[in-house]
């Protein structure tokens, strides 16, 4: 299940924890527990949708969204004597 949400979110963008579910074909308190877990190790964000009304008094109204978080890894340089 674990890899499944890392390449579903991967191939996806952002996805919400019923979409997960369904995908996953889970109860969402199952795809829950394994977002947390990629949570944790900081491998999925929670992306909070913006609303279309110009408001911005309702934050929490629209389901949030997960997102898998690419890092880019360092990079190395060799500095040799010639």
């Amino acid at each position: 299940m674990l890899g499944e949400i890392r390449s579903y979110l991967r191939r996806r963008g952002t996805a919400s924890l019923r979409e997960i579910a369904i995908h996953l074909d889970t109860p969402p308190e199952a795809a829950q527990l394994a977002l947390d877990y990629w949570m944790k190790k900081g491998k999925v964000t929670i992306v909070h949708p913006a609303c279309d009304t110009g408001c911005t008094g309702c934050p929490g109204d629209k389901e949030p969204l997960y997102q898998w978080v690419e890092r880019e890894r360092p990079v190395r340089f060799v500095i040799r004597d010639s």
